[in-house]
This record gives structure tokens, C-alpha cells and sequence, in this order.
């Protein structure tokens, strides 16, 4: 795993864990968004808003988190794979 990967895996379950007040180390990629975290679609948006400033800021990315496709993320895992291929295609279109 690259380091670009897992601190992207890091701050999403960070994220997840601090909004169901858990510990990061419980929040495993194979858990269900809603039917093992009981986390809604709504509560997906609450935790993607801040997460997509925070690493756009961490990773000087200018362009939208695509959250229209949060309708087909089941996993923690996907999730965090969603956020990696944001932030590495963005960075891939980046001038610097």
C-alpha cells in the first residue's frame, strides 16, 4: 500500500470512527456503510464534506469530490477507494 493510499484509508476511517465515536482501529474496510455502521446517506455526505476539504487541502487538489457516486458505495472500503481515485486523479490532472 502507498503511502498516498493509506493516508487516504486513514483520515476516511478516522473520519467514520470519530462519527460513530469509535476506534479507528474498528472501522475494518470489509464493514457495510449502512448495514454494519447503520450509517445512512446522509450521514455519508456529513462525513465526505469536511474529508473532501480536508484532503483537497492536504493534497493541493482543486475539482469536487464526485458524491453523486456515494449511491453506489457499500464498504468502508469502497469508500476509501472512492476517495483515492479522486485524490489520484486530481493530482494526475494537477500543473504542479
Amino acid at each position: 500500500m502507498s503511502d498516498a493510499t493509506s493516508g487516504v484509508e486513514a483520515a476516511v476511517r478516522g473520519a467514520i470512527a470519530a462519527h460513530l465515536r469509535w476506534s479507528p482501529a474498528a472501522v475494518r474496510r470489509e464493514l457495510r456503510l449502512k448495514t454494519d455502521l447503520g450509517l445512512t446517506l446522509l450521514d455519508l455526505i456529513h462525513l465526505v464534506l469536511p474529508l473532501e476539504r480536508r484532503l483537497a487541502r492536504e493534497a493541493a487538489i482543486q475539482g469536487d469530490f464526485p458524491v453523486a457516486q456515494l449511491v453506489g458505495v457499500d464498504t468502508v472500503g469502497q469508500l476509501v477507494d472512492l476517495f483515492h481515485g479522486w485524490t489520484s486523479r486530481a493530482q494526475a490532472r494537477s500543473p504542479w
